[in-house]
């Protein structure tokens, strides 16, 4: 195993400030709902190891079973992606407030 880092080199460390109205305020919070929905529920799932996976309600669900290396390895792999998503990317401050 190396201990190659992701490549983030796209990103910027910069902030650029954007300026809207209520309405794109309302869009960028609807989005930061659903992104921190979305953490939340992929954090639920790491974190509950006293239990299995089901992925899906139907008789032919996908089911990983408590403890085994299918289990361990998809938690492993929703951490990874937790990894990647990280936090929410915009941050809304009002007039006169430092972003």
């Amino acid at each position: 195993m190396t201990n190659d880092k992701l490549d983030t080199s796209f990103l910027s460390d910069e902030s650029e400030a954007v300026y809207g109205d209520e309405a794109l305020a309302r869009l960028i919070l609807k989005a930061q709902e659903h992104h921190q929905h979305a953490v939340d529920q992929l954090q639920l799932v790491v974190s509950q190891t006293d239990k299995g996976i089901r992925l899906g309600d139907a008789d032919d669900a996908i089911v990983f079973e408590k403890g085994s290396d299918k289990c361990k390895g998809f938690r492993a792999g929703v951490q990874i992606a937790l990894q990647i998503i990280g936090t929410f990317p915009i941050k809304i401050t009002g007039p006169g407030e430092d972003a």
